[in-house]
C-alpha cells in the first residue's frame, strides 16, 4: 500500500498544541456516559497529550517525522502510549479515541487555512493516525489490559460487538484469504461507518436502536445473497464481497451510501456514512493489511466529504494531483 506522502500543509497557524489537546480531551470527555467521565486520565493527557498532538501534526509535514512515531523512532513509546494517554479500555476505544484526535486536528486546519485544505492532507492525516493506532495496539497500550490473552489469530483486532457474528465474520474472511491464495480471485472489504454516532446514541435508547436496525436493512438489501455482512454495536458493518475489484466495490459502497441516506433518519434529518474500501490482493494480502485499509480510506473519505473512499490509485494520481495512499473516490 502506498504511503501519503508529506505535504506543504497549512498547519503553521493551528494554534498550540497544548490548546488542541484540550480539545481533544473535550472530545473525549463528551463522547463518555456522565457517570465515567471521571475516569479519563486527565493528569496523564494533559502531561503527555499535547506532545502528542505536536508529534502528529508533525507527522503531517515531514516523513522524517512520520519516522519518529514508528517503534524505532524515538517517540515510539509515545505512539504506543496513546491509548493509556486517552484512558482508552481496549482496541475498539483506542481507534474510537484516535479518530476524535484526527478530528480535531482536521476542524483546526480547516478554521485556520486560507482556502479549502489541499485535497490529500485528508489522507495523510488518516495515514498518520492510523500509524499511531497500530503502534498503540501492538503495545497493548489501554487502560485496562484484557482478562484473558489476546486470541493467536490476526483478527484480534477487528470489532464485531454482537455475539453470534464473531466467528461468522472470523471465519469467512479467513476463507476469503484462502480461497484467494489458491485461486488468484480478488474480493473487497468494505467498512461501512455512521458519520453521527454520538448524536444517534443521544437521542435515546430506542430511537438509536431503530436508527441501527434501518442502517443495517439498508446494507443487507444491496449486498448479494453470498456476501457476509458483519455488524458492530457502534454504527458499523463490514462487509465481504466475494469475486469484487475495485469497480465494484467502488459502486457497491456508493449503492450502500445512498440506501442508507435515503432508509435512515433521525428527528428529519438524513443520516449519513462514509465507507471505506479495501481490495484483496491490491491492498494487502493479510487481514489487518486489509482492515486497516478499509479503516484508513473510511476516514479519509470523511474528512473530505466524498462518502467512498480507500485504495492507492490504480492509473497514478489524478490529474495535477500528488500520488496518496488512501485515496478519496469521489
Amino acid at each position: 500500500m502506498a504511503e501519503p506522502p508529506a505535504l506543504d500543509a497549512p498547519v503553521a497557524g493551528l494554534g498550540d498544541a497544548e490548546a488542541l489537546a484540550k480539545a481533544w480531551l473535550l472530545e473525549l470527555i463528551a463522547a463518555r456516559p456522565l457517570g465515567e467521565a471521571a475516569r479519563l486520565p486527565t493528569e496523564r493527557l494533559g502531561a503527555d497529550g499535547p506532545a502528542l498532538v505536536a508529534a502528529v501534526i508533525g507527522a503531517l509535514v515531514s516523513d522524517r517525522e512520520l519516522e519518529r512515531l514508528s517503534p524505532e523512532g524515538d517517540l515510539g513509546g509515545l505512539a504506543a502510549a496513546a491509548g493509556s494517554i486517552a484512558g482508552a479500555g481496549g482496541p475498539a476505544e483506542v481507534v474510537a479515541a484516535l479518530e476524535r484526535l484526527r478530528s480535531v486536528v482536521w476542524a483546526a486546519i480547516e478554521r485556520t487555512a486560507p482556502g479549502p485544505p489541499p485535497r490529500h492532507l485528508a489522507g495523510r492525516l488518516a495515514h498518520v493516525c492510523a500509524k499511531v493506532v497500530e503502534a498503540a495496539l501492538a503495545a497493548g497500550g489501554s487502560r485496562a489490559a484484557p482478562a484473558e490473552p489476546p486470541r493467536d489469530d490476526e483478527l484480534a483486532r477487528i470489532r464485531v460487538a454482537r455475539t453470534g457474528e464473531g466467528p461468522l465474520w472470523v471465519e469467512a474472511l479467513k476463507r476469503q484469504l484462502a480461497d484467494g491464495l489458491r485461486s488468484g480471485r480478488r474480493f473487497a472489504l468494505l467498512l461501512v461507518d455512521l458519520d453521527s454516532t454520538e448524536r444517534v446514541r443521544l437521542a435515546g435508547a430506542d430511537e438509536a436502536a431503530a436508527a441501527f436496525a434501518r442502517i443495517g436493512r439498508a446494507v443487507r438489501e444491496h449486498v448479494r445473497r453470498a456476501d457476509v455482512v458483519a455488524h458492530e454495536d457502534d454504527g458499523r458493518v463490514w462487509v465481504i464481497a466475494g469475486d469484487t475489484g475495485r469497480g465494484g466495490a467502488k459502486a457497491l459502497a456508493l449503492r450502500i451510501a445512498d440506501a442508507v441516506e435515503a432508509a435512515a433518519s433521525l428527528h428529519g434529518a438524513a443520516l449519513t456514512v462514509s465507507v471505506g474500501i479495501a481490495v484483496y490482493p491490491d491492498d494487502g494480502r493479510e487481514a489487518v493489511a486489509l482492515t486497516g485499509q478499509a479503516e484508513e480510506g473510511m476516514y479519509a473519505a470523511r474528512a473530505a466529504g466524498t462518502r467512498v473512499g480507500g485504495g492507492p490509485e490504480p492509473e497514478g494520481p489524478p490529474q495535477g494531483g500528488v500520488r496518496s495512499g488512501p485515496w478519496a473516490l469521489g
